[in-house]
């Protein structure tokens, strides 16, 4: 399940890099099978590795090592390059899957598990990869990770899993558009949406976010390879062409104090002339992720 049977052209590069790290992380995990002599189960960023998903820029857990998942202390076992963790929810109904005959976490318990290891902004940044918007690289569905989690056992990380799944979003690019939407949305902005699709002069594009009320649209800008960079410059004109004010931003723009407060102190501006009327107020993860917020909303 979710073997990448080619590998994708360079030019395609979160699927081709998702390709590479899902072949290396086979490996490893087959030597270490080998040398066990026995069935492995893996979890944690041995999961993501193997399902081909970004892993967390701020984690407790060791990449270098291989997360072996067991169901008590009694079965835990000790071998270099190795790490045993036990995991109760290991024996949940949809928990393990095979990728390429290694046993791991499914996508929707490797969320659940990885919960106690990760800060609530890159637990939501993990819940929006998952359910990115690209097809091949798409795991699952928020409403398969609460399901999921809603038959668990009770374990560490459930409340923050809660929290961030009602900030998460489907349908996502990446995880610095999802740190870019949340930065927004920590300044009680009106609310921006993701992949919004407009019609342009050169077809059909998605802005990664957009307040269609008041044609205000935030764009991501990864700065990879050349080509895509003229691509993406066309596809901004486009944008444009159709009175919609456009935001570049990119990973200095997020995490830089100075240029993030400065992009902020604009984008208000923006909504301001366009007609919005709102408080701005600045507001932590957790205020954001309150429940009761959202079920004020609804």
């Amino acid at each position: 399940m979710f073997e990448f049977r080619t590998l994708p052209p360079a030019a395609d590069i979160m699927r081709h890099q998702a390709a590479l790290t899902q072949r290396q992380t086979i490996a490893s995990c087959t030597d270490l099978a080998d040398r066990t002599g026995r069935t492995i189960t893996v979890g944690g960023l041995t999961t993501l590795q193997l399902l081909g998903v970004p892993l967390p820029s701020s984690c407790n857990l060791n990449p270098q090592l291989i997360d072996c998942i067991v169901h008590s202390h009694k079965t835990r076992f000790r071998l270099h390059g190795a790490v045993c963790h036990t995991w109760a929810n290991v024996s949940t109904a949809g928990a393990v899957i095979d990728v390429n005959e290694i046993e791991c976490l499914s996508p929707e318990a490797v969320f659940a598990y990885m919960a106690p290891h990760l800060p609530l902004l890159e637990l939501i940044k993990l819940a929006d990869s998952l359910t990115c918007r690209d097809e091949i690289l798409r795991r699952t569905t928020l409403s398969k990770i609460n399901a999921f989690i809603r038959d668990c056992f009770p374990f560490k990380g459930r409340v923050k899993c809660e929290r961030a799944l009602c900030l998460a979003r489907e349908r996502t690019d990446s995880p610095m558009e999802s740190e870019a939407r949340l930065i927004i949305a920590g300044e009680s902005f009106p609310e921006m949406q993701t992949n919004y699709p407009i019609q342009t002069p050169g077809g059909e594009k998605l802005l990664d976010l957009a307040s269609p009320e008041f044609r205000i649209a935030v764009e991501y800008d990864g700065s990879h390879h050349r080509s895509q960079i003229s691509e993406d410059h066309e596809r901004i004109n486009d944008i444009q062409s159709q009175a919609w004010t456009v935001f570049i931003v990119d990973h200095d723009t997020l995490h830089s104090d100075i240029r993030r407060q400065r992009f902020l102190d604009a984008l208000e501006q923006a909504f301001r002339n366009a007609g919005a009327v709102f408080e701005r107020r600045h507001l932590t993860l957790d205020e954001l992720s309150d429940r009761r917020r959202h079920r004020n909303k609804k």
